[in-house]
């Protein structure tokens, strides 16, 4: 069964663009390295999204009950949504010169193709670890200002509709792989090798894009992303507890009740007011008017 605290998860249909010539190249905090970070997370979000989509969809058809199976469907919809727009924000990447960002890419692919030849079970297992991650970071970009802030106006409405979405199906991966009966020794492994195996990857693929900008050498650029991830600041080093709380047998994403947060974001994004809504009402107004 769904969680009884798992929002209703909506499907939205986003169609941003993101032109090379006016994000600024360097789009977090105006930091080089810092940007490099989130621009390789960018970059592999959208093939981590097929496969979470593989995963779960593969249980699609043994699921009867229909909360579960509505929640499967918006998780789905979701999840390719945010693929195709962060295709097109790492295709507005590569325009501005980073030649390492379709290698990337493909390289990530090749690795996620191999996960898909194991069992069922734990490539969902994969999927849960790395919903996990996606949902502690979305729900701290929501809460933290500073962290809005630092993302330049063009770029942060897809950050912060990715982050709401990621906190609203936080937990569907998981009612699945409950619903499939996966085993706990499975699903805190895979955690474990999952968060090795995605640290090297982003590590890797941030040094690529910075040694693409020719800041190899840039030490206080080192020291500013640093200090920002993990250090004073410490953007990730501050979520240990919520990362260590998954490996307790009787956890569940729902536990972390973020039914405010969601309500309030909804309300920024999409209500009457909302960001996503004022736009669409100036592009329909644009279109409209050029019609006439």
């Amino acid at each position: 069964m769904a969680s009884s605290s798992t929002p209703t998860i909506p499907r939205r249909r986003v169609d941003l663009s993101f032109d090379p010539n006016e994000v600024p190249r360097y789009w977090y905090a105006n930091e080089k390295a810092l940007t490099m970070f989130w621009n390789a997370f960018s970059l592999l979000l959208p093939e981590g999204e097929r496969f979470f989509v593989d995963s779960v969809r593969h249980y699609r058809s043994s699921i009867d009950d229909a909360e579960l199976l509505a929640a499967v469907n918006g998780f789905v919809a979701q999840e390719s949504m945010h693929g195709k727009e962060h295709d097109g924000l790492n295709a507005m990447i590569a325009a501005q010169g980073f030649a390492s960002a379709k290698p990337i890419e493909t390289n990530l692919k090749k690795l996620l193709d191999f996960g898909r030849k194991f069992p069922a079970e734990h490539r969902l297992a994969i999927t849960c670890a790395l919903e996990h991650f996606t949902a502690m970071i979305g729900e701290q970009l929501l809460r933290d200002e500073w962290h809005q802030e630092n993302i330049d106006v063009r770029v942060r409405d897809l950050w912060r509709w990715h982050a709401l979405e990621e906190s609203e199906h936080k937990s569907v991966a998981y009612d699945v792989y409950v619903h499939a009966k996966g085993g706990y020794l499975v699903r805190v492994s895979w955690m474990v090798i999952a968060s090795v195996i995605l640290a090297f990857v982003m590590a890797g693929a941030q040094l690529a894009l910075v040694r693409d900008d020719r800041q190899l050498t840039n030490l206080r650029s080192w020291f500013t992303s640093f200090d920002t991830i993990w250090g004073r600041r410490g953007l990730f080093r501050v979520l240990a507890f919520e990362y260590l709380d998954y490996f307790r047998p009787g956890f569940h994403p729902s536990q972390r009740d973020s039914s405010p947060l969601i309500a309030s974001w909804r309300e920024k994004l999409f209500g009457d007011e909302g960001s996503f809504t004022v736009r669409s009402r100036a592009t329909s107004h644009g279109a409209a008017t050029a019609a006439a």
